[in-house]
């Protein structure tokens, strides 16, 4: 048997909390006990001042501003060399975008790495929209909307 269990009970209590009780010293909590008597913070206490409210943002909070995208969605003949880039090798492109933003460039081969890179970008650069606008974006228009990632990595960068 276990070597806790072949102590004897003092009083119904363990050796050392016996021992701490006949002593005074905190660490015995029973009722009406030294412990409980020395503590002035005892749980009732604490129970007599609920919390009612929490705690709000005042303006000194952190307000972020929200942009747009600096070119449109179909402005992709803006910058000649990405339009070409993104018409023909939009792979490629992807890779740049992803290169360029500081991920690694196999990044847009994994499942939904295009779409984290869109939504990181929009992130960093405090731009609106949604992760909803950005699969349409990148699902229905590929090529558009890696050109518009592009420059607008150009413009910020």
């Amino acid at each position: 048997m276990g070597g806790a269990a072949a102590l004897p009970r003092v009083g119904g209590r363990w050796p050392a909390q016996a021992a701490r009780q006949r002593e005074g010293r905190p660490g015995w909590r029973g009722p009406g006990g030294p412990a409980a008597a020395a503590d002035p913070l005892a749980p009732a206490t604490a129970m007599s001042y609920p919390v009612t409210s929490q705690p709000q943002c005042a303006s000194s909070c952190y307000q972020t501003q929200l942009s747009d995208w600096h070119t449109g969605l179909t402005d992709c003949c803006n910058d000649m060399p990405v339009c070409l880039c993104g018409t023909f090798a939009p792979l490629c492109l992807a890779c740049r975008i992803s290169d360029d933003f500081g991920e690694c460039c196999c990044a847009p081969y994994l499942p939904g790495g295009l779409h984290s890179l869109r939504t990181g970008m929009r992130e960093r650069y405090h731009i609106q929209g949604s992760v909803g606008h950005d699969w349409a974006a990148l699902t229905f228009c590929l090529p558009c909307a890696l050109c518009q990632m592009a420059r607008e990595l150009k413009i910020r960068e």
